[in-house]
């Protein structure tokens, strides 16, 4: 048995015959202890540049920590997000020269690359262009560069 129920108990055992409204009241204190109170699940960390109200994928959300934390040497400018064919998709674009940006779907799989290379037209497998920028989501920044959106 729960030890915070078995002491619950103790004390009810140990009220003398009381009124009704005496008795209620008594239930209701010790109610209380009955079921101990659950912990809190632990905060999300803060990712540094998320935009405030926008959450991400887990896969992203990882990504987004690491390049904060400068653990990896190639960091790029933001993360967008927009619908295309009806799914959520991730774009984010390279800080400069020759890369390749990348676009990803919810499920952190890479789809193509609409954007960027030596060309700048990107990897050739990307169906159309990127929408403009007004129908894309700013989700993230680089806290060192300045971003249109």
């Amino acid at each position: 048995m729960n030890p915070s129920v078995s002491h619950c108990i103790r004390h009810l055992r140990q009220l003398q015959p009381l009124a009704l409204g005496e008795a209620l009241l008594a239930l209701t204190m010790v109610s209380g202890c009955a079921a101990p109170a659950a912990e809190p699940p632990p905060a999300t960390p803060a990712i540094r540049g998320l935009e405030p109200g926008e959450s991400v994928p887990a896969w992203l959300a990882q990504q987004l920590r690491e390049w904060a934390a400068g653990r990896v040497s190639r960091v790029p400018t933001a993360v967008w997000r927009f619908e295309r064919d009806g799914q959520t998709v991730y774009y984010i674009p390279e800080p400069c020269c020759d890369r390749f940006n990348r676009l990803y779907a919810a499920s952190g799989e890479m789809v193509c690359a609409p954007s960027g290379g030596f060309l700048g037209l990107g990897d050739g497998r990307c169906p159309g262009a990127l929408p403009p920028a007004g129908q894309m989501t700013l989700l993230w920044r680089h806290p060192m560069v300045q971003v249109r959106k």
